[in-house]
């Protein structure tokens, strides 16, 4: 087994076929004790057991994964999606989470605007429920192809959003890696930053998800890296990868080499102990 660096977790995003036993089994024969939960993966095993068998596993849990896509201009949905919400933030206290991302959900018909308006009003009462269990939220960045998300499609505007509701926010770089002046968004908000996903991108990729290993492909990892953590970011980096590429390598082979290429270099980005 390779120890790997303290601020690095696996995400079982990149395992997302898998159930929850088999997600268990994988992180326990690699020495994976970092790591992200998606909310569906527990909820296929059943929450409350769910929650049991992690905190017996002994994981450190940087992150759930939230529910699904919703529409901001569809208050018929919001009901189910406080309902789902409730009972996730109830496990991530449990086990102690460092946060649990959500992405904003769909405009629809609505301007960019008034979709902020709406979202505030439906984040205002799991936003409640999460400060008395002490849960923080990290609102994640979405892609343009993936309105039905998130309609905040850049990092800035997924950071005036966090801004204005109080949130932290959840970083996926595959979404955001060519924006304008990245460093000086990082610079002003690094410290609302909760997790930071590495993923790569390879020219030609036309679809969407459709991940690469880090250091496969054409992001800048090194360079990003290096201005996150010149910004104060103290957080950890989680590894989500998914898509042909992966399913075609194999889970286990994708992840370990990420593991590895990550773990070097925060090895020598940041020779630190764990993080804050």
């Amino acid at each position: 087994m390779t120890a790997h660096h303290p601020r690095l977790a696996v995400s079982s995003v990149c395992s997302f076929a898998w159930s929850l036993d088999e997600d268990l089994r994988y992180w326990d024969s690699e020495g994976i004790d970092h790591v992200s939960i998606a909310y569906v993966t527990m909820q296929a095993a059943g929450l409350s057991a769910s929650v049991g068998r992690v905190r017996d596993a002994g994981l450190r849990v940087s992150s759930l994964i939230g529910v699904g896509p919703y529409r901001l201009d569809r208050p018929d949905q919001w009901p189910g999606v406080l309902d789902d919400l409730l009972p996730l933030i109830d496990a991530a206290a449990a086990v102690d989470a460092g946060c649990l991302v959500l992405t904003p959900g769909g405009a629809g018909s609505l301007s960019w605007e008034e979709a902020a308006s709406r979202f505030t009003d439906v984040y205002g009462p799991v936003a409640d429920a999460a400060r008395e269990r002490g849960v923080a939220f990290a609102l994640e960045n979405t892609g343009w192809l993936r309105f039905e998300n998130g309609f905040t499609t850049t990092l800035r505007d997924t950071v005036d959003l966090a801004e204005t509701v109080g949130a932290g926010l959840c970083v996926e770089i595959n979404n955001c890696w060519m924006e304008r002046d990245l460093a000086g968004v990082f610079a002003r908000a690094a410290d609302r930053f909760l997790v930071f996903q590495l993923s790569d991108y390879v020219e030609g990729t036309g679809r969407t998800p459709a991940r690469a290993v880090p250091g496969d492909g054409m992001i800048p990892l090194r360079r990003i890296v290096t201005e996150v953590l010149d910004a104060g970011y103290h957080g950890p980096f989680e590894v989500e990868i998914l898509g042909p590429a992966i399913e075609a390598e194999g889970v286990t082979a994708a992840v370990g080499r990420a593991l590895t290429w990550c773990s070097s270099l925060l090895d020598e980005l940041d020779p630190q102990v764990p993080p804050k």
